[in-house]
This record gives C-alpha cells, structure tokens and sequence, in this order.
C-alpha cells in the first residue's frame, strides 16, 4: 500500500493486450526529472472481498524490479482510500462494510 500514489500499479503482465483509458503522472526519485508517466488501465478488482473498477498503471522498469525484491505484483495507492475506509493493522488491510 502506497498512500501518496496517486493511481494503484500492476505488474504489465496483467496489462499486456489491454487499451490504456488515459496517462498518470507520478514521483520517482528514481526517475531523472524526479517523475514519470504510466498508461492508466480500467480493470476489475477484488480487495478484502469489495469488487470494483479500479484505475491501475505499470510502474518503470527501475520500480518494477523493486517490487520483484519484495515479491509483489502490484500497489495500492490512494484511490483505495478514496472509496472504502480501511483500516491496516499487524500486515492486514480490513474495509469497512
């Protein structure tokens, strides 16, 4: 979960075939001018049980191979927040019914 990220990220994998519904600007320390651009993708998901649509991009290379580090396919970043109050204790993400 990455509260300051203004759309949530998935591996392009589940990406891959897809049309993009528009482009996302976000911060990067990697990133030479501090910042990058990610096609934004609107898919079906399921968190804790809520299906919805959620707007997802796919992070540069030089992030990509980070969440590979920790075994991740993805972000979640603030739209999450934005729809559902959640509550995130001891590695666990509980949403309110």
């Amino acid at each position: 979960v990455d509260t300051g990220a203004p759309v949530s990220y998935i591996s392009d994998r589940f990406t891959k075939g897809k049309t993009a519904a528009g482009v996302s600007t976000d911060f990067s320390p990697m990133s030479l001018d501090g910042t990058f651009e990610t096609p934004v993708y609107e898919l079906p998901a399921e968190i804790a049980g809520k299906t919805f649509t959620m707007n997802l991009g796919n992070l540069p290379d030089e992030l990509k191979q980070r969440l590979k580090l920790l075994g991740a396919d993805g972000v979640v970043g603030m739209e999450l927040l934005k729809r559902f109050p959640i509550i995130i204790s001891k590695g666990q993400i509980y949403i309110h019914q």
